[in-house]
């Protein structure tokens, strides 16, 4: 099982950042943090940083966990976060 959330680089994405980072520690869990911008943007305040996202990630667990990070462009965010699949063993 992977842990996903949605991340926004503002407080809300930073609070749901830390809630997924608390489910994925607890379950043992991979995290994947999918950041959607808009098609054709080239300055969307919702892009996130790769680079600064890992310093984050690192602030807020500290003693390490596995993450990925995907940059998705789709005018719809909840479509690309349900587009998102796990593969299967």
């Amino acid at each position: 099982m992977t842990v996903i959330v949605g991340y926004l680089p503002n407080k809300l994405g930073r609070v749901a950042l830390q809630q997924a980072i608390a489910e994925a520690v607890l379950r043992g869990a991979p995290l994947k943090v999918l950041n959607v911008s808009r098609p054709g943007a080239y300055v969307d305040a919702s892009t996130a940083d790769a680079e600064e996202l890992g310093r984050l990630i690192a602030e807020l667990a500290p003693g390490g966990l596995a993450h990925e990070f995907e940059q998705v462009t789709e005018d719809d965010v909840a479509e690309a976060v349900l587009a998102v699949k796990e593969p299967r063993a």
